[in-house]
């Protein structure tokens, strides 16, 4: 697959950050506050997440683009499903609050589990960075027959009506407005 140059752009800037960060702290490391020390380590820690993450998704997009691709659904208890991506989540986020809705009931769904988790995360993950004004997530998950439908939504400030209709269009770019401004 080919990435696009916003692409290579965006993972250009974190690992300029983190190699200049490493590099100022091996070279001045005795000129540094212990406050200065952390605050680099944990912009490194910060990036190289979200390197990890822009990795996966492309490598996911790479893998969903092939003609080869080989879904391996397997059967996962919901539970467990929702349980694993909410466990990552708030690992890399714990001050966010998210009220989860699933269903009382044992429900068995047969997906690929690494595919959903990263979809679900990435979900999750932008209304994190993306929902301006944005306190609360709920995540629902609920069964339609014998489909089960996942939902994430945000209290966050929303997407102006005029760009629904190429918000998918796999061309659109945000801008800094929100519905409300």
């Amino acid at each position: 697959a080919i990435t696009r140059p916003e692409e290579t752009a965006a993972m250009r800037t974190p690992l300029t950050t983190i190699y200049s960060a490493s590099s100022t702290l091996r070279s001045k490391k005795n000129a540094l506050t212990e406050e200065q020390r952390d605050t680099m380590l944990k912009n490194i820690q910060e990036d190289s997440d979200w390197l990890v993450r822009m990795v996966e998704n492309l490598l996911s997009v790479t893998r969903i683009n092939s003609d080869e691709i080989k879904i391996a659904k397997t059967p996962v208890i919901l539970d467990e499903l929702v349980d694993s991506v909410m466990t990552k989540f708030l690992s890399r986020y714990p001050n966010q609050k998210v009220i989860v809705n699933i269903p009382e009931d044992i429900v068995v769904v047969s997906v690929d589990t690494l595919l959903i988790e990263q979809v679900l995360m990435n979900l999750l993950e932008n209304a994190v960075f993306h929902a301006e004004g944005m306190t609360c997530i709920l995540f629902r998950v609920f069964t339609s027959g014998q489909k089960v439908h996942f939902e994430i939504a945000d209290d966050g400030l929303g997407i102006e009506e005029s760009k629904l209709d190429h918000l998918f269009s796999g061309s659109f770019e945000a801008s800094s407005t929100s519905a409300d401004t």
